[in-house]
């Protein structure tokens, strides 16, 4: 009879980064398996005082194992036990053993973007200094605002480690967020930075999403909806990604050689809360305009309905919009649109056709070629890529 894989996981299972992945590798162990999985979270909480000794991992039989960076020596006793493993990596940039890492570029692009759509022109960024990932996330973050001709506040935080405690901290980002110029668009390296962010605007006085539009990554559900303003926040593929790492897993148990050594977590979409659902433009033809736009993005929509509908002609909302956003009427409701099928695309098991009908096209040859032209991929390979 085969045995079968008995498997120890060091992925924590409080955040939603952690939970997604576990999510794909028990998928992938429901497909495949079966395997047994052993965990030991004790073993890989940051400043955790509980320090594993090599027999307690001897006790089982392990035959892989897929786990978060741990102490020089915790990994010493993992790697002793002679067999696979897979890091999801979170402290280091360049991790020796195969791994799990996230698209940090993509998520502060896909941020950017999306406080640049609603026509913020001053921008802001709140991280943890000490993280590579969150660094990577404000470079890139910062590298789309500046082309787009604008500048980043970067937060600060305080040198000393008590005045980072949180009852200290929170004094000081909300004199921070005080000397802001607003309205403000900034993004949280995390949801958990993002609830910080709101926590402090609530102690300065200032108004989510009205003065401060907020931003987090992981989209982390409890964290978002449980925020005092519900946050939006950059959602990754991480059920992908761990059902992808525990494929790898697999392979390498079964001998295989294996040229593949990254599995890469992407960022899908933005799910969009409360806390940046607000659009930042002076104008309030082109607000209405792009108002209306967002509302029917199902709509094969044609710039002369949305200058009817906000009351001038082609002209002038054309003229408006290129002062306003520095783009056409047209382009925004390709834009929309576009959000729209992505959204579609990951977060519904609708076909490509059904997708095509509900967008009002002909058919699914018809969406194609819109969505190709925008992201150079056909839907399905998007959908691949992508869905949750």
């Amino acid at each position: 009879m085969k045995q079968i894989p008995c498997i120890l996981l060091g992925i924590e299972d409080s955040r939603a980064y952690g939970r997604g992945l576990l999510r794909g590798i028990s998928k992938f162990a429901r497909i495949h398996g079966p395997w047994l999985f052993r965990t030991r979270p004790e073993f890989y909480r940051s400043g955790s005082q509980i320090s594993p000794r090599l027999s307690d991992l001897k006790q089982v039989r392990f035959d892989g194992v897929i786990t978060r960076e741990l102490s020089p020596s915790q990994m010493r006793q993992i790697l002793a036990l002679g067999v696979p493993v897979i890091v999801a990596s979170h402290m280091t940039l360049e991790p020796t053993l195969p791994c799990i890492l996230t698209n940090c570029e993509a998520i502060g692009k896909m941020a950017a973007h999306h406080f640049l759509e609603r026509g913020f022109r001053h921008f802001g960024y709140c991280g943890l200094e000490e993280m590579f990932w969150s660094s990577r996330r404000a470079a890139s973050f910062t590298a789309v605002i500046r082309e787009a001709g604008y500048r980043v506040h970067h937060y600060r935080q305080p040198r000393a480690k008590r005045d980072r405690l949180w009852g200290q901290e929170q004094f000081h980002m909300a004199k921070w967020l005080e000397q802001l110029p607003k309205p403000i668009a900034i993004m949280a390296c995390t949801d958990d930075r993002a609830r910080d962010l709101v926590e402090a605007c609530e102690m300065a006085g200032l108004n989510v999403p009205e003065e401060v539009a907020i931003l987090g990554v992981d989209n982390d559900h409890l964290v978002c909806d449980l925020a005092g303003v519900p946050i939006s926040s950059v959602a990754l593929n991480t059920e992908q990604a761990g059902y992808e790492a525990a494929e790898l897993l697999a392979q390498r148990m079964a001998g295989k050689k294996v040229k593949r050594q990254q599995i890469l977590v992407s960022a899908t979409h933005v799910e969009v809360r409360r806390s940046t659902d607000i659009l930042a433009i002076e104008d309030r033809h082109v607000a209405r305009a792009v108002h209306f736009i967002n509302t029917h993005a199902q709509e094969p929509l044609q710039v002369s309905e949305v200058a009817r509908e906000v009351a001038l002609s082609e002209r002038q909302l054309y003229e408006r919009f290129q002062r306003a956003l520095g783009r056409s009427v047209h382009e925004q409701i390709r834009m929309a649109r576009i959000a729209r099928i992505c959204w579609l695309l990951t977060n519904t098991d609708l076909s490509i056709l059904q997708i095509a009908l509900a967008m009002g096209m002909p058919d699914d040859k018809h969406l194609a070629r819109y969505f190709r032209r925008q992201h150079g991929i056909p839907p399905s390979q998007w959908r691949k890529q992508y869905q949750r």
